[in-house]
């Protein structure tokens, strides 16, 4: 049967009350979770009792039951109101209700005429019947066009492989027990779409890492591309990071509070697992003393960003931009490497990658070549990278074992001291 809707269809709240809130079924999938503030919910009664319009329902029919497509909010708060919870506060009127100011319902029953005209109020419904789950999908997306939906709640309402597997993800320990970062309004479904998009977009060469933007319409288009199916590898790779993010953080993953850390913090731990020798109790080490200092920094207080924890904190307060991101990403990958300036890489036969360049560049050699006379600085584009002990005779590939050179420089030296295996 395809999608029908009926309509303009009509019950008195007296109606409503009589059939109960076991009536009602609120999918959460398509439907933002309990948000409104006290205030607002006083607002919807205050009009109620006025005999204002709340707007229309949509309900889809599901046998004996309604499926609540929107709308969720405005029952929800008529339900609370009527049926105060067992153990809570009794949602009363708004002092703003001239007639009936901070009143709950049992009250207004004490009053015929406020009452009469309460149960009497006429609730205004569109009934959906049929339809597969996208095509009602489809429905509740249109509905919210114009409306305060934000990223992950239109994000959620496109069924699909992809969407299915971004909900599992964002039900790992790392979101549910690990970070200090709550599930208002879907967020940890959104990181998890931004982390999964990390996962396929990021390209890393010898010189820099590119990643996709992790804006709406890069994910929408990626929730579209894998609708049918997904890569099994890009599970693995997800479900195997966010594992080694909580087994490496555990409790002190609380340090991580702000919902743009994280996905950064992914693209940390998913080059190092990829590129080097990983190990949890150095992340962990690195992770929590970084955000610890980070959270003691007072934005307002920057006139001229110097430390790392300073330079981090002034571009996270730009937002999650593209360059943004890539900058903080080059800032914590150069700094974890100093820090640990012996970590190996996986494949003993490659030169120095991009995160290494970084550390030797940016930290450890701050930029001065350390061959030529007189220490001069070297433009990134000009920049070598030399073995201090050998490739050839044993020396590693690490940022200990690196130096910043001019690419003459670096040639010259070679041409002095024998060939190695670098590549330049």
């Amino acid at each position: 049967m395809g999608l029908v809707i009926g309509k303009g269809e009509r019950f008195k709240l007296k109606e409503l009350l009589a059939c109960g809130e076991e009536k009602f079924i609120f999918n959460k999938e398509y439907q933002r979770s309990a948000m409104w503030s006290e205030e607002k919910k006083q607002y919807l009664l205050d009009s109620i009792i006025k005999n204002y319009s709340i707007g229309s329902l949509m309900l889809k029919v599901n046998g004996d039951k309604f499926e609540v497509l929107d709308g969720q909010q405005r029952l929800r708060t008529i339900f609370e109101f009527v049926k105060p919870k067992p153990g809570k506060k009794p949602l009363i009127t708004s002092s703003s209700t001239e007639e009936f100011p901070e009143k709950s319902y049992e009250e207004l029953q004490k009053d015929p005429r406020l009452s009469a005209g309460f149960d009497a109020f006429e609730i205004i419904y569109d009934k959906v019947f049929g339809g597969t789950d996208q095509e009602v999908a489809s429905v509740f997306l249109r509905l919210q066009e114009g409306m305060a939906l934000n990223v992950p709640e239109k994000l959620n309402a496109m069924l699909g492989k992809m969407r299915d597997f971004v909900y599992e993800l964002s039900r790992q320990p790392i979101f549910k027990n690990g970070v200090k970062i709550g599930e208002y309004r879907f967020t940890h479904r959104h990181i998890a779409a931004q982390i999964t998009l990390l996962e396929l977009g990021t390209k890393i060469d010898e010189q820099k890492t590119e990643f996709p933007d992790l804006r709406f319409g890069q994910l929408k288009e990626m929730y579209k591309k894998y609708r049918l199916d997904i890569p099994a590898a890009l599970k693995s790779r997800l479900l195997g990071t966010t594992n080694f993010l909580y087994q490496s953080l555990g409790n002190d993953a609380i340090v991580v509070r702000k919902k743009s850390d994280l996905p950064l913090i992914y693209s940390i731990a998913s080059h190092l697992r990829r590129k080097y020798v990983a190990d949890g109790n150095s992340f962990k080490e690195f992770i929590t003393e970084f955000f610890t200092n980070v959270a003691n920094i007072k934005v307002k207080e920057i006139k001229v960003a110097k430390g790392p924890f300073e330079q981090y904190a002034e571009l996270r307060r730009k937002g999650l931009t593209l360059e943004t991101f890539t900058n903080r990403f080059n800032l914590l990958l150069g700094l974890y490497l100093t820090k640990y300036p012996n970590i190996l890489l996986k494949d003993p036969k490659r030169s120095f990658d991009v995160g290494q360049k970084l550390a030797i560049y940016y930290f450890k050699d701050k930029g001065i070549c350390q061959y030529c006379p007189g220490k001069k600085e070297v433009e990134w584009n000009d920049a070598s990278f030399h073995h201090l002990k050998f490739r050839s005779k044993g020396g590693p590939t690490t940022v200990e074992n690196g130096q910043l050179m001019h690419k003459k420089c670096h040639e010259e030296l070679h041409k002095n001291q024998g060939k190695d295996l670098d590549i330049f």
